[in-house]
C-alpha cells in the first residue's frame, strides 16, 4: 500500500467513523474478500477499501490466467461473491 493512500484512509475513517461503520455493516465486505461485480465477471479479492460519506471504492486483484489485474471500483458495484469450498 502506498503511504499516502493509507494516510488517506486512516484520516477518512477518523473523520467520518459512524458512517464508514454503516458502509462496512452494510456491505460486508472488508480487505480480504471474495467479490465479483453485480453486472457479472471474474472473483476478484478486496486489496483496500476507502470509505467516505457518499458510499466508498474498493481495489480488487484477479488474475486472468497470465497476469494479475487490480483496478478501482465503486463499493456499490460490487457484492459477495459465492464461493463453493
Amino acid at each position: 500500500m502506498i503511504k499516502s493512500e493509507l494516510v488517506e484512509r486512516i484520516s477518512v475513517q477518523s473523520r467520518f467513523p459512524a458512517e464508514c461503520r454503516k458502509l462496512s455493516m452494510r456491505k460486508e465486505i472488508r480487505a480480504g474478500s471474495t467479490v465479483r461485480l453485480k453486472s457479472g465477471g471474474p472473483h476478484m479479492n478486496v486489496e483496500v477499501i476507502f470509505l467516505h460519506r457518499d458510499g466508498g471504492r474498493v481495489r480488487c486483484i484477479w488474475t486472468d490466467g497470465t497476469k494479475t489485474i487490480s483496478q478501482m471500483f465503486d463499493l456499490d458495484a460490487v457484492e459477495q461473491a459465492n464461493v463453493e469450498a
